[in-house]
């Protein structure tokens, strides 16, 4: 996946479970190729943040702000901070722009 816009919508693909466990979100691919590997990943509490907001579809924006409202932070390292967790769990979700 590409960077999407800002004002592309982002969301969950439907293939993960996502469990939160001592105060980290693990996600677990369920179906799909990535389920034969038996995978885990855990996020961050920043992660799980920006995970739970796609649980909806949502914007960049709105992670961006969902960064921002949560954590100190000013918008441009959040801004990082979203392209980073695009880029690292971009098989964990889909994106169409808007």
């Amino acid at each position: 996946m590409s960077h999407p816009k800002i004002s592309d919508i982002i969301k969950q693909r439907p293939n993960f479970a996502s469990e939160p466990v001592n105060g980290e979100r693990i996600l677990v691919p369920v179906r799909g190729r990535m389920a034969e590997f038996n995978t885990m990943l855990t996020l961050n509490p920043s992660a799980s943040v920006l995970w739970e907001a796609i649980n909806e579809q949502t914007t960049i924006e709105s992670l961006v702000e969902a960064l921002t409202n949560k954590y100190e932070v000013d918008r441009e390292t959040a801004r990082a901070d979203v392209n980073e967790f695009i880029d690292e769990l971009h098989t964990f979700m889909t994106s169409v722009p808007n």
